[in-house]
């Protein structure tokens, strides 16, 4: 495993194999340059940037309705979408949001 160091971060370079034994999702440019890790949870899913401000990128496995709602339980976004799929959230004020995909639910900043 190398270890690299930039600006007082410490980044270690795995194989991508390790990604799906680790329960992360890693995206990678053109240049196979790691551009995002996502930690995936047991279920399968994964929410990131979090805390977030313009879009969320949902990680599932397959097609998924994805509901988000507020503090309130009042749903602010129903939408369907396939796999590994980005969703707009500039329309949503700061605050603590809740993210139910398919059934399964995380929480979700909104800075």
């Amino acid at each position: 495993m190398e270890e690299h160091f930039f600006n007082s971060v410490v980044v270690f370079k795995i194989p991508l194999a390790l990604a799906e034994f680790c329960k992360m999702s890693v995206t990678c440019s053109s240049n196979n340059a790691v551009t995002t890790i996502a930690e995936v949870s047991d279920e399968g899913l994964g929410i990131y940037p979090n805390p977030a401000s313009l879009e969320v990128k949902i990680i599932s496995n397959g097609d998924a309705n994805v509901k988000i709602f507020d503090m309130t339980g009042r749903c602010v976004k129903d939408v369907d979408v396939t796999e590994n799929a980005t969703i707009d959230i500039k329309d949503l004020n700061t605050g603590v949001y809740f993210v139910n995909v398919n059934g399964k639910v995380e929480k979700l900043v909104i800075e």
